[in-house]
């Protein structure tokens, strides 16, 4: 998404600071144009501190980040940043915010029609909860009211499930990053965190198929 009143300030080591503007941001990074015409390279993996300021809020969103890539060839240097303890940056985000990192269309499968259960881990605790909806991203939960508080948000959940019509095992680590209320529960929202998944590219490819064969039946 584009920046419009959102700012960045790119901190690369000591005394090297850069004013950026923010050309895009997803919930997993960012692409930037530092405010420099110096030929400013940096290693791929490089960790440098990204400061977003939100026009008409005093305090800026500070994150942890790696560069991922960048251009050489634009008329000031752009690099790509991939968020690392996100745990630690979704807090700051309000759900205005969040909205605003995290706009990316994917293609979205709903349970409405299918009862799909998860195995729920979390914080030594186990039990079963449906599942609303599933992307290539994250999952959605729905808790009964009398549980809705078994859950915190940013808390990090681990859900087992089974695809429907033989679509195969999962098992996703997620982060907790909303919550809302719906007839007789709560509904989760749950953003998969790398770190904590195993075999992700594997399981994305597996959801992604999945995802392909409904669109194809419901067409």
């Amino acid at each position: 998404m584009p920046g419009g009143d959102l700012l960045a300030e790119v901190i690369v080591g000591p005394g090297r600071v850069y004013d950026a503007r923010v050309i895009n941001t997803s919930a997993n990074g960012a692409r930037l144009a530092l405010d420099t015409r110096e030929q400013a390279r940096f290693p791929l993996g490089t960790l440098v501190e990204v400061r977003f300021r939100v026009l008409g809020v005093a305090r800026p969103l500070i994150t942890l980040a790696q560069v991922g890539n960048q251009a050489a060839d634009s008329e000031r240097p752009e690099v790509g940043v991939r968020f690392v303890e996100r745990e630690r940056f979704y807090p700051q985000l309000t759900p205005r915010l969040w909205e605003r990192f995290n706009r990316r269309r994917r293609r979205r499968c709903s349970f409405e029609r299918v009862r799909v259960t998860a195995r729920v881990e979390s914080g030594g605790r186990v039990w079963n909860e449906r599942v609303h909806d599933l992307s290539e991203i994250g999952l959605a939960l729905e808790l009964e009211r009398s549980r809705a508080e078994e859950l915190a948000k940013y808390e990090l959940v681990r859900a087992l499930l089974e695809l429907p019509s033989g679509g195969g095992p999962l098992g996703l680590a997620g982060i907790l990053i909303h919550q809302t209320e719906f007839g007789h529960g709560t509904r989760h929202g749950l953003v998969v965190d790398p770190a904590h998944t195993a075999d992700l590219a594997g399981q994305q490819e597996r959801i992604a198929a999945y995802l392909a064969r409904e669109g194809e039946r419901s067409a």
